[in-house]
């Protein structure tokens, strides 16, 4: 997926797509996280933080399936699979109705 340029205040620009994202995530910065998914998925600080703290518990849980699940919401935007993608977003970042379908917009922008 592509990548957007974020400022963060009193920092240098710096990348953000899924993968500085999960990085996050595993070293345990999820003010930052959030911060990145937010702006990932064009949804609230409020959605996002729910769904980056949903991500890191199934991360916690099963980081390798966490990721290869998040990395096939791009396949499936590609295969004009939809549905599929709402699913594997639902399931790792626990979004639902406008959320949802404001996520998958936001990927779909990226791929």
């Amino acid at each position: 997926m592509s990548s957007n340029l974020i400022q963060f205040p009193g920092k240098k620009t710096e990348e953000v797509n899924f993968k500085v994202f999960a990085q996050q995530v595993a070293s345990g910065d999820l003010d930052k996280a959030t911060r990145s998914l937010r702006d990932l998925l064009k949804v609230d600080f409020e959605v996002a933080e729910k769904a980056c703290q949903h991500f890191a518990k199934a991360y916690q849980s099963n980081q390798g399936t966490v990721l290869a699940d998040t990395m096939k919401i791009r396949s499936h935007i590609h295969a004009g699979e939809q549905n599929n993608a709402m699913v594997l977003i639902q399931k790792n970042f626990g979004l639902s109705g406008h959320d949802l379908v404001a996520a998958l917009e936001a990927m779909k922008g990226m791929a």
